[in-house]
């Protein structure tokens, strides 16, 4: 049993809750890395478990060959890789890593968990805490925000 509901959500609503979709879906960009480019290099895993084929740019195809040089903003100035999910038409930059946030948001919406003292709503987190020897039992509600303004871009 999932206590945490897996889900990609974009701009506020949920694409999917499928595994397999996901981790179709994800991919690694160079971004503004200092590596080179292994498009054309072969896949490492042509397909998944269950058969699906998996991108050359799925981490599991990943080639890593590092190309230092001089930092420069316009062009490469990182050694961190970008992690994106593809939609089917764009590389989206999401919470690939699954943070707290990302999990509250992807269950809430999902409304699929209620094992008692934890119940997803569409809307919400509800958290029923008992009581203990020191405090009486406390109900919990996290509400999904309008946004979410935990990582500032420009």
């Amino acid at each position: 049993r999932m206590f945490v509901t897996p889900g990609v959500v974009v701009d506020g609503k949920l694409v999917t809750n499928s595994l397999i979709d996901i981790n179709l879906g994800i991919r690694i960009l160079l971004g503004s890395s200092y590596y080179e480019d292994w498009a054309g290099m072969g896949k490492f895993v042509e397909r998944d478990p269950l058969g699906n084929e998996l991108d050359e740019r799925h981490p599991w195809n990943q080639h890593t060959i590092p190309a230092p040089q001089k930092r420069d903003f316009d062009d490469k100035y990182s050694w961190v890789m970008s992690p994106r999910w593809f939609d089917g038409t764009d590389h989206l930059a999401l919470d690939t890593g699954g943070g707290p946030i990302a999990r509250l948001w992807s269950t809430a919406l999902s409304g699929l968990v209620d094992i008692g003292y934890i119940k997803a709503t569409g809307h919400s987190v509800q958290i029923n805490l008992p009581r203990t020897m020191t405090k009486p039992e406390m109900a919990l509600e996290w509400k999904i925000p309008q946004w979410s303004n935990a990582i500032e871009r420009n």
